[in-house]
């Protein structure tokens, strides 16, 4: 999916991106015949809206709180780890805001039923930025889950794949080596059912950080589509 943060614009055009590439290239052909892809490019709709008319760096959704604070941070609002004092907030006027209880939103309920209907083996949320493969847990350091080295293995296979395309460096780590985030889409996805949950975070490392220049629209979604192919061979291994 792409786009569970409106402002990440980079995210809603690699997804599309990618779906074209699926199309219309000999290599998407390949994968198509692989593998199953469910593609959402705007995971948030009226965010999305919302951010490309008005307010730039909107992060939330729009549905009203009260009269003058608006939205819920989708990417706290799943129902794992959820919890407002861990990476999230329990005010609805801040950007962080978690909503009022796991899956309040509309959004978060309607993945959460797709991930419990399909078989998925693999889950990438598409989001910007800081140029990451980041993998389970985000809510806690403990437990480490049992299959952290195969995560690990795919996460840096992408990372690398993505690096090798125009030398702009991606790394791979656990979650919460950065920070611990209650609620998160990929950590709910791992308790769904979902072997090879990732969150990916594109370009840049900051220097734009949101407001990513059209120049590197490109050569991210190529970085990208490389970083997926490898991680998409990676489960195929792991899963045998």
């Amino acid at each position: 999916d792409g786009g569970i943060h409106p402002r990440d614009f980079i995210s809603h055009a690699f997804v599309l991106y990618f779906l074209n590439f699926l199309k219309t290239t000999q290599a998407g052909f390949y994968l198509v015949k692989k593998f199953d892809w469910y593609l959402i490019p705007v995971l948030n709709p009226d965010g999305y809206v919302y951010a490309n008319n008005l307010e730039r760096l909107w992060r939330k959704n729009r549905n009203p709180f009260n009269e003058t604070c608006i939205g819920t941070d989708l990417n706290r609002n799943y129902g794992i780890g959820w919890n407002p004092e861990n990476g999230g907030s329990s005010n609805p006027c801040n950007e962080l805001y978690s909503g009022p209880a796991p899956f309040s939103e509309l959004e978060s309920q309607a993945e959460s039923r797709l991930m419990l209907k399909r078989a998925f083996i693999g889950y990438l949320s598409i989001q910007s930025f800081g140029q990451l493969w980041i993998y389970l847990w985000g809510f806690t350091t403990d437990p480490v889950p049992d299959d952290k080295s195969t995560l690990d293995k795919c996460a840096k296979t992408a990372a690398l794949a993505a690096t090798s395309r125009h030398g702009v460096v991606y790394n791979w780590r656990q979650t919460s080596q950065r920070a611990t985030l209650g609620g998160i889409s990929s950590d709910y996805a791992k308790a769904a059912g979902i072997k090879f949950p990732f969150e990916v975070l594109l370009r840049d490392n900051g220097t734009f950080g949101h407001l990513l220049p059209e120049n590197q629209i490109i050569p991210t979604c190529e970085e990208t589509t490389d970083a997926v192919i490898a991680w998409a061979d990676c489960v195929c291994v792991e899963m045998v």
